[in-house]
């Protein structure tokens, strides 16, 4: 495994991807999690000190969010953990995900963002900010929600 890993790391440097994301990928690699640099389509580092990747999504994660490209789709991933506001969670029984709210290219969404303990996104989910106004009590009305996201938990920054 080590010489895997050591190809990979060293494979890194020819790959047409920022240099951040060169960083945290060896980073990665560093900390023994196994990654195919290849196929990454995105990788981030969250304020947690985290670092989150994709490396592919199920085509189920592109039927649920029917109206995005799977470009935007890999970027509502990394805006929904980076910039949005944990406004609630989804699930039950133990296996829960939090729920993001953000202004993502000017629109409200609520997304549901299951990240393993690697750092790979695990699923996503689309969510309602309606619903989670009803379920959560410390969100006074809907307005009140969609006014702070779109204060302060945009993207594009």
């Amino acid at each position: 495994m080590l010489s895997k890993v050591s190809s990979q790391a060293s494979g890194i440097t020819e790959l047409s991807i920022p240099n951040e994301w060169k960083t945290l990928l060896r980073g990665l690699l560093d900390k023994g999690v196994r990654v195919t640099v290849q196929d990454v389509q995105r990788v981030w580092q969250l304020a947690l000190g985290r670092v989150n990747q994709i490396d592919g999504l199920a085509s189920q994660t592109f039927q649920k969010f029917a109206q995005y490209e799977p470009r935007q789709l890999v970027e509502l991933a990394e805006a929904s953990t980076s910039v949005g506001l944990h406004v609630g969670t989804q699930g039950r029984r133990g296996r829960t995900r939090p729920i993001f709210g953000l202004f993502f290219y000017g629109e409200p969404v609520a997304v549901a963002v299951q990240v393993g303990s690697n750092g790979f996104i695990v699923s996503m989910n689309p969510s309602n900010l309606e619903k989670v106004v009803k379920s959560n009590p410390r969100h006074r009305s809907i307005n009140e929600l969609i006014a702070i996201l779109r204060a302060s938990h945009s993207w594009p920054i």
